[in-house]
This record gives C-alpha cells, structure tokens and sequence, in this order.
C-alpha cells in the first residue's frame, strides 16, 4: 500500500501536479557607496493596484514609513547601508503587483517601481547616487 502511495506521489510530482509555489518574489538590491550621499536609508515593499501605486507621493510613502502607520500595506520594510547589496524574500499570497519605493534623503524620479508581471519570481535592483538605475526580472 505505501509502495502504491509513493508511485502515484512520484508519479504527480514529476507531472507538476504537486508542484508548489510560495507566492513569493526574491529581490537582490544593490547599492552603491555613493547611494543616498553615503548615509542609510530605507526600502518598503508593499501590494499594491497601478492606480493607488501612481497616485503615491514620496512624501506619503516616506511617512508612512517613518511612522510605521498601520494603515499601511507594507509587506517588507529594510535599511539599507550604502555600498551592499542585500537579497531578501516578500511573501505574496494574494498574487497583487508589488510595488519597491527606496526613502532617499533627496529621491531622484526613478525612487518606485511596480512589479505588475506575473510569474516574476526574482527582481534584482541596481542603485544609483539617488534613484533606480536598472531593474532586472525573472
């Protein structure tokens, strides 16, 4: 009976019937010692819709950062610390877009950027002295 069990588990995994996701995207963002003038800064990760994504002011996102306001969407917030490159998770459960805005003490246009694909499963971010400079996904 177990040898039958196994066969068939065998048997669905290959298939890609078993197959499992984590709903999640791994983001690699790398800085350089330049970034935010050499000072750290932060990065929040949040679901997001394309409209409530346009519509977000630095100053909005910045200070519900600060603040850590419970109104906020945020799935992950980090420090960054200029000169590394930090490689981290964010779970997605609810598949929505994922949107990444950097808090510089002075953001240059590109701060925010939406992840509106499906099946991206890896984002790798390289920063300039005050914006994105280019994103990578897979």
């Amino acid at each position: 009976m177990i040898k039958t069990v196994l066969k068939i588990a065998s048997a669905l995994l290959l298939g890609g019937c078993l197959t499992t996701s984590d709903n999640a995207t791994t983001f690699q963002v790398k800085t350089i010692e330049t970034t935010n003038n050499g000072i750290p800064f932060y990065a929040v990760v949040k679901s997001t819709e394309l409209s409530q994504f346009l519509g977000e002011s630095y100053h909005k996102i910045a200070t519900q950062t600060m603040l850590e306001d419970p109104e906020s969407s945020s799935l992950e917030t980090l420090c960054f610390i200029p000169g590394s490159t930090q490689t981290f998770k964010v779970p997605n459960p609810d598949h929505k877009p994922l949107a990444i805005y950097f808090i510089f003490t002075h953001p240059g246009e590109e701060w925010k950027y939406l992840i509106n694909e499906d099946n991206i499963t890896k984002v790798k971010i390289l920063l300039g002295e005050n914006e994105i400079k280019s994103i990578n996904k897979f």
